[in-house]
């Protein structure tokens, strides 16, 4: 069976209701951090350096917080840089993740990669596919690093027709 064809067996419905339904939790649950911590404003060199001393939940809320309402989310490189951090520390889920990525207006292949990679090395590689079919369908070109990725979750649920068929 083709991959494309595999692709298209994969259910979107409930993956485009949480993409959009996530935007507005994020939105609401930053509210509460918001109120209880200063608004400082944020570039690109603040936010390495807190992410670079950040050890708690609280602190990684607080940066989020101030990118969202500083408007610094938009930044697809700072975005990046969160997401990079959410997903490579154990301390904040995986849903999170993708909370943050829906949050992210212009978000880019390296995002989605990041994403699909973090599904993959904390065993769920079975979320990895329809995040998969999602960036094609909001026309994001896979790059050199997305195909691994796959190939490896296909790999790991034993989707071998599925993995051989996939575009290189």
């Amino acid at each position: 069976m083709p991959f494309h064809d595999f692709l298209n067996r994969i259910s979107l419905k409930g993956v485009q209701h949480s993409y959009t339904m996530e935007r507005k939790l994020v939105s609401s649950s930053l509210k509460s951090v918001i109120a209880r911590n200063p608004i400082v404003s944020i570039n690109l060199s603040i936010l390495e350096e807190r992410l670079w001393k950040c050890q708690k939940l609280k602190d990684f809320l607080q940066i989020h917080a101030q990118m969202t309402v500083s408007g610094f989310i938009n930044d697809s490189f700072a975005a990046s840089r969160l997401l990079s951090f959410c997903t490579g520390f154990h301390f904040l889920a995986l849903d999170y993740s993708r909370q943050l990525l829906n949050q992210i207006e212009n978000s880019n292949t390296f995002s989605w990669n990041t994403i699909m990679r973090a599904y993959v090395r904390r065993n769920v590689p079975q979320c990895c596919l329809p995040l998969y079919k999602l960036m094609l369908k909001c026309d994001l070109v896979p790059d050199n690093y997305s195909h691994p990725i796959v190939l490896q979750a296909c790999s790991l649920r034993f989707c071998v027709v599925e993995g051989c068929s996939i575009p290189v």
